[in-house]
C-alpha cells in the first residue's frame, strides 16, 4: 500500500498486523477526523486529555504508551507522518 501512503507491519508468523503507518498521499482520518494536513492546534483539540505528555513535544503529539500508541508527527506544525503501533 505503499504507492497509496500506508505502510503495513506484521508479524511473520502469526501475520497480525502490529502497525501501521500513514504518510502523503494517504487520505484517511481517524475516528476523530485527523488525517495528514490537519493542524497541530486541530490534533492537540481533538485529543485534549489523552496525551502522552512524556512524549508529546512541538513536533509530535503521542497518545498511549510503548505497549500501544498513536502518534502524530509534524513539519511546520502539520501532521506529516501518523503512526499506530500495538
Amino acid at each position: 500500500y505503499m504507492d497509496k501512503g500506508y505502510i503495513i507491519t506484521y508479524s511473520n508468523s502469526t501475520k497480525t498486523v502490529s502497525g501501521v503507518c500513514a504518510y502523503l498521499p494517504a487520505t484517511g482520518e481517524t475516528a476523530r477526523g485527523v488525517g495528514i494536513g490537519s493542524e497541530y492546534d486541530t490534533v492537540k483539540t481533538a485529543y485534549m486529555g489523552q496525551m502522552n505528555a512524556a512524549r508529546t513535544n512541538p513536533d509530535r503529539i503521542t497518545i498511549g504508551d510503548d505497549s500501544a500508541y498513536l502518534e502524530f508527527l509534524f513539519k511546520n506544525e502539520i501532521v506529516v507522518m501518523i503512526n499506530l503501533c500495538y
